[in-house]
This record gives C-alpha cells, structure tokens and sequence, in this order.
C-alpha cells in the first residue's frame, strides 16, 4: 500500500513485525458470535476471536500456531442497565463473583471471520461459548459482567 509514494504506516509496521518472524493477519470479513441470555434482562452475549498472527512451530503438527484474542461484550435494554450498581475496583477477578452458574443461552449466529496471512495463508475462526456464567458486576454503563467459556474453531487453508 502506498502513502505518497511510500508505504502507510500501517503496512511499514506489519513489515517490520513480519521481519520479526510473523505473518500477520489482515481482516476479510469479521462475524461474532451471538447469543440471547436467559437472564431476564434480553441480554445478548457478543463473542469474537480476533486472529492476531501467525507464528511458526517446528514442534507442532503443522508447522505453525495461530495467536488469538478473544472480545466479549454484552448488551443489555437501556431499560434494565444499572449504571448506580457499578463499583471502582471490584472487577478484578470476575468469575469469583458467578452469582449464576451455567445460564441457558440460545445461539443467534455462529459463523467463521476470516483473514488473509501475510504468509499466504487463510485463517477462519469462529467463537463458539460453551458455558456463560452471570456475575454480580456491572461495566459503568451499567451492562451486567458475564464470565464465557468460548472455543475458537479454526480453519487454516493456502489463499
């Protein structure tokens, strides 16, 4: 990509981590996952695996792992948020505070995201949660904090 007859700053940076020895990934085409909460509230869970990169592995079956971040949100009717339930300093360990264990959830939409390797490769990752866990936390917007169990599920091909 250039930038007034130079490379962008965005692609000079993914150069110099490829010369780190990774092969970055570039977003195709991003799908979270949803899921409805039976919580009472109409929460909706939102779980996304973000592929960060690729990084080579002799040791593994394929010769590579694939790095990854995961993002959770929740969201909530404006109607049930409660923003006065928010507490400075109490989040730190979320799952310590489960006040519900194993909440019924209806999956909304489960599908791959998709993103091109600068090694040539094509990762699709899809989150899929397992358990969701209600806490007794609340963001400052007043969204209750939930603890999710989520896989990645990964498909790795040649571009």
């Amino acid at each position: 990509m250039l930038w007034g007859g130079r490379m962008t700053p965005e692609a000079e940076i993914a150069k110099g981590i490829e010369g780190m020895g990774y092969a970055t990934c570039t977003p195709r085409l991003i799908r979270p996952s949803y899921y409805r909460v039976n919580d009472g509230a109409g929460t909706t869970i939102r779980v996304l695996f973000v592929a960060n990169h690729v990084v080579p592995a002799p040791d593994s079956p394929d010769g590579f792992t694939i790095s990854y971040s995961v993002h959770i949100s929740a969201y909530v009717p404006k109607e049930n948020r409660r923003p006065q339930d928010f507490k400075v300093g109490r989040q730190d360990n979320v799952a310590s505070g489960t006040t519900d264990f194993d909440v019924d959830c209806e999956p909304l939409s489960e599908d791959f995201s998709v993103y091109d390797s600068s090694n040539g490769m094509v990762v699709s990752i899809k989150a899929v949660a397992g358990q969701i866990n209600k806490t007794e936390f609340f963001t400052p917007d007043g969204e209750p904090a939930y603890a999710v169990d989520a896989n990645p599920i990964m498909k790795v091909k040649r571009d």
